[in-house]
C-alpha cells in the first residue's frame, strides 16, 4: 500500500489541485468540524482539504492524501479525510469533520 502524505499549504501539488477545484465546482462545498455545532474551517484550510479530497478521488492516488495538516487560529490539526476526523496536533483532541455540499436549484444563479 502507498505511504500516506500530509498535504500542507506549501506542498508543490496544491496549486494544481486548487486550479482543478476552481474549474470544476458547480456547487458550494464547505469543510466543517463539530464543536457544539458545525463550524466552517478557515478558507486556507478549506482549500487544502478540498484539494486533498479531490486528489483522493483521482485514479492511482487512493490513500496518498488521507491526512491533511491545517492551521487553525490557535492550533494545528491533522484532518483524516477518510475517517472524517480531525486531531489537534498539540493536545490530541479529536472531532468529527464533514464535507458539506449544497446544490443550487436547477435554473438559478
Amino acid at each position: 500500500k502507498n505511504s500516506k502524505r500530509i498535504l500542507t499549504k506549501g506542498d508543490k501539488d496544491l496549486p494544481e489541485f486548487l486550479t482543478t477545484l476552481a474549474m470544476s465546482d458547480p456547487h458550494t462545498v464547505q469543510w466543517e468540524f463539530f464543536d457544539v455545532g458545525w463550524v466552517p474551517y478557515l478558507q486556507t484550510a478549506h482549500e487544502q482539504l478540498e484539494a486533498a479530497y479531490l486528489n483522493s478521488l483521482s485514479d492511482g492516488n487512493e490513500g496518498n492524501y488521507d491526512v491533511v495538516r491545517v492551521k487553525g487560529i490557535d492550533f494545528s490539526y491533522d484532518v483524516n479525510i477518510k475517517t472524517m476526523t480531525q486531531t489537534n496536533v498539540e493536545i490530541g483532541t479529536k472531532r468529527d469533520v464533514r464535507r458539506y455540499v449544497s446544490y443550487r436549484a436547477k435554473g438559478t444563479l
